[in-house]
């Protein structure tokens, strides 16, 4: 440990790592579905607590495809669905507890509740129009067949990300940079942090640094590689939670944590990532906040998304939802502590689904529970019976 650097960020318990590194290889064991999303983004003009979203979700085992396509916190009337630039559904948004929703839902082979699926949208600009006005829009990401991948777009806060609408939605490609923290310095450096549903690389770039030295990085104050610069002062560090050939294993949680750069006992780069980065799985835009859950192998099938959302007025939602579960009831501990029950039911045409809901503001008409803990940086499972089935730490 090198003293002095009392704003160094602590790991959070440890359960971060376990929950960016060692679940997420028991997902990625399930060859059989293929998955991609795309979060739409509003349209000039447009509130900016519109959303909208369209999933293309490929089951090769059963033999069913399926297309979703969302759009909610947009006025009350009827919206146009277009995929390509062609026409293919109408919804009608209507007021619910929670604001205003429409949805779609297409299947191939067709079943009740469903319109027929006679496209494929992946690769596809989908839009959603009114009144042939483009509200929302997004870019659906394609994938190789039973990949298992989701794809979505968006920028994340206070964070350049280089990531498009047609990029896995499990992958952030973050570029930060170093601080030159030393008056006689004319070092720089950049740190790129790629994070998929199973694998998480770290990439780092260094400039101007002085080719006779070896240069010590610490990630909060922990020594994780040594750097000897090239004759030209350039150097690369490469890190990966499942590290090969030239790779260093990735040791350091990158979600949260500060980098540093030694000279000896002279700080010479300094990048404070202060929770900027996002750990795989995540999306967060502007009011909203999502998360994938991940399967801890007790049930390969399953998977789960944990959000939180504010809306207009102050209010803050939060929810929960599962999927592919055997049905029964299921606690969600959040810090160890049960705060609700999700019933998991048969969802019109296949599988299990439930969800549970939250919000600051109810009423005694409101099917959500109140909002009395705060997810920010806590550990939410999903338990069955006394076994642990989902788990995530929420991003604080």
């Amino acid at each position: 440990m090198r003293g002095g650097k009392a704003g160094l960020m602590a790991f959070a318990g440890g359960a971060m790592l376990a929950a960016l590194f060692a679940a997420p290889l028991a997902v990625a064991n399930n060859d059989d579905q293929t998955e991609v999303e795309v979060r739409m983004n509003p349209a000039p003009g447009t509130s900016t607590f519109a959303d909208g979203k369209v999933r293309f979700r490929e089951r090769a085992s059963r033999g069913r495809t399926d297309v979703r396509a969302q759009i909610e916190d947009v006025a009350l009337g009827d919206y146009d669905f277009f995929v390509g630039g062609i026409f293919r559904a109408t919804v009608t948004v209507i007021a619910t507890p929670s604001g205003t929703e429409g949805d779609l839902q297409f299947r191939n082979p067709t079943e009740p509740q469903h319109l027929p699926l006679d496209f494929d949208p992946r690769g596809q600009l989908v839009e959603w129009r009114q009144g042939g006005t483009v509200v929302m829009s997004g870019q659906l990401g394609t994938t190789a067949p039973a990949s298992g991948a989701r794809t979505g777009g968006g920028s994340r806060d206070g964070v350049s990300n280089n990531s498009r609408g047609n990029s896995n939605k499990h992958s952030t490609n973050n570029t930060l940079s170093f601080d030159d923290s030393s008056a006689r310095s004319n070092s720089s450096g950049s740190i790129q942090i790629k994070s998929k549903r199973n694998r998480v690389d770290v990439s780092m770039k260094f400039k101007g640094l002085d080719s006779s030295k070896t240069y010590l990085v610490t990630a909060d104050g922990v020594e994780v590689a040594t750097v000897k610069p090239r004759r030209n002062g350039n150097a690369k560090l490469k890190f990966s939670s499942r590290a090969k050939g030239k790779k260093l294993p990735l040791t350091f949680d990158p979600v949260q944590v500060v980098l540093e750069m030694w000279d000896g006992t002279d700080r010479v780069l300094i990048a404070p990532l202060d929770g900027k980065t996002t750990r795989p799985g995540t999306r967060s835009r502007g009011n909203r906040v999502e998360v994938d859950m991940d399967s801890t192998g007790a049930d390969f099938d399953a998977n789960g998304e944990a959000e939180l959302r504010m809306r207009n007025g102050g209010r803050v939602d939060f929810q929960v939802e599962v999927e592919d579960l055997d049905m029964g009831s299921y606690d969600l501990r959040v810090d160890g502590v049960v705060v609700g029950t999700i019933n998991v039911a048969a969802q019109v045409g296949g599988g299990t689904g439930g969800e549970i809901e939250f919000s600051s503001q109810v009423d005694d008409a409101d099917h959500r529970l109140p909002l009395t803990f705060d997810p920010a940086g806590a550990l939410l499972e999903v338990v069955g019976g006394g076994t642990v089935y989902l788990t995530v730490v929420f991003p604080a």
